[in-house]
């Protein structure tokens, strides 16, 4: 089973009667996953990796979930980590300086299991309540961050969202934000929560209300010139936009 996350230092994720919640309702998820077999128990049972974030900064980039890195071991190690400067986040800082907001950032994964391959599905019938119960935790982490502007930087992550909600809403809810398109500023902005059962349950109104979210893909594979285009947009809604 994996060895429960210990906490950080007092500045990081929030506060520290707040991180210790988080973090022990991601233990518990993860060592009460259910998975009992297959590809899907595998990943489980390799334990999670968290991002550390801080409070009061402007921009919330967020992932899908961070890969089973080579060198890393199975067998349920529990890892809560600072954003470093290394071979995948060096993208982040970069693309931060460049948008002057060089210490004015978060990255968070929206799931923290360890799995290259995030086209991955799982077929377990545990498997999606396995998401879920993750995907309650990190909307109570985003909701409490207050970021200004939110960049999914993942293509797959946008439909966990609710952007791609079915109309009648009855599948496709999961954290069930709602989004209005605005012109001015050509990104979609948060203008409430579902009421569906389709949703993933907990949250019953947001703070994010009004907040800008730009659907991007992965930094690292844009061309100079989509990275230039993001740059700007991103420049410009944090003068235009951020209420």
């Amino acid at each position: 089973m994996p060895r429960a996350i210990q906490p950080s230092h007092p500045n990081t994720i929030i506060n520290k009667k707040m991180e210790h919640t988080f973090l022990n309702r991601l233990n518990d998820i993860f060592n009460n996953h259910g998975i009992e077999d297959g590809l899907e128990m595998e990943i489980a049972n390799r334990g999670l990796r968290v991002s550390q974030v801080t409070p009061g900064k402007t921009i919330l980039f967020i992932g899908h979930n961070p890969s089973f890195r080579i060198g890393d071991q199975p067998g349920g190690e529990c890892l809560y980590c600072p954003i470093i400067n290394d071979s995948y986040f060096s993208h982040y800082f970069k693309f931060a300086e460049s948008i002057q907001q060089q210490d004015n950032w978060n990255y968070l994964d929206l799931f923290y299991y360890r799995h290259t391959e995030q086209a991955f599905t799982g077929s377990d019938s545990g498997w999606v309540s396995f998401l879920c119960r993750q995907l309650i935790v990190t909307q109570d982490i985003i909701e409490s961050l207050q970021p200004k502007i939110i960049v999914i930087c993942n293509t797959a992550a946008a439909k966990y969202t609710g952007l791609h909600a079915s109309p009648d809403r009855s599948h496709g809810v999961w954290m069930g934000y709602k989004f209005e398109w605005d012109d001015n500023l050509g990104a979609d902005r948060i203008k409430g929560v579902e009421s569906s059962l389709g949703r993933v349950p907990e949250l019953k109104t947001t703070k994010l209300m009004n907040v800008p979210v730009l659907f991007s893909g992965f930094n690292q594979y844009k061309s100079v010139h989509d990275r230039k285009r993001l740059e700007w947009h991103i420049r410009y809604v944090i003068r235009n936009g951020i209420e």
